[in-house]
C-alpha cells in the first residue's frame, strides 16, 4: 500500500473464503469503541473468574464476595487494568534483528490491556478486525465475520493475524 493511499483512507483488501473484503482504517471513533469493549471483556472476566471459584469458600461467603466483585468491576476504567506482557521483534536502526537460526529476535515488552487486547487475543483480534471491514461492508455482524474468520483458520491458521496486520498498516501511516 503506498503512502498516498494511506494517507487518503484507501482500503487495503484481503481475500478470505474465495471473496475480497476491503479493510479500512481504523478512526478515533473506533478506538474508543475498541477500548470500550475491551474494558467490557476484562469486567466480565474479572467477575467470571470469581464466581467459577466460588465453591472454594463456605457458602455464607459466596454472595458477599460476588456482591463485591460486581461493584469492583463496576468501577474498572482503562487506567485501571493491568498491562500484559508480549513478544515483539527486535528492531536495530528500523530494521529486525534475526536470531542464528533464521527467527526473529524477540523481546518481551509491557503493553496496555487493551493494546495487548486488541493486538494478541484472538476475541480482540476478531472484534478490532471486524470493526475495520464493516465499513465496507455494513451488513457484516460480528457474529458472522466470526463465522467466517473461523471458516479461513481451518484453511489457514493465520488468517485473523493477516486480517489484523493489514487492518494496522492501513491505519497507521508510515507503515
Amino acid at each position: 500500500m503506498s503512502d498516498l493511499a494511506r494517507a487518503t483512507g484507501a482500503p487495503g483488501s484481503i481475500v478470505i473464503c474465495g471473496k475480497t473484503y476491503f479493510i479500512s482504517p481504523l478512526t478515533l471513533k473506533d478506538w474508543g469503541q475498541i477500548e470500550r469493549e475491551c474494558l467490557e471483556t476484562y469486567r466480565r472476566e474479572y467477575i467470571q473468574t470469581y464466581a467459577k471459584n466460588l465453591d472454594l469458600f463456605p457458602e455464607a461467603q459466596r454472595q458477599p464476595l460476588l456482591r463485591e466483585a460486581l461493584e469492583t468491576a463496576a468501577k474498572f476504567g482503562l487506567g485501571d487494568l493491568p498491562k500484559k506482557e508480549t513478544q515483539v521483534p527486535v528492531m536495530k536502526g528500523g530494521k529486525m534483528v534475526f536470531s542464528e537460526d533464521g527467527s526473529p529476535a524477540m523481546r518481551s515488552q509491557l503493553l496496555p490491556y487493551y493494546g495487548w487486547w486488541c493486538s494478541e487475543s484472538m476475541e480482540g483480534k476478531l472484534f478490532t478486525t471486524w470493526l475495520s471491514v464493516k465499513k465496507n461492508h455494513p451488513d457484516m455482524a460480528l457474529e458472522n465475520w466470526d463465522t467466517l474468520i473461523s471458516q479461513a483458520i481451518e484453511a489457514d491458521s493465520e488468517k485473523l493475524d493477516e486480517v489484523a496486520t493489514l487492518v494496522d498498516r492501513v491505519s497507521t501511516p508510515g507503515n
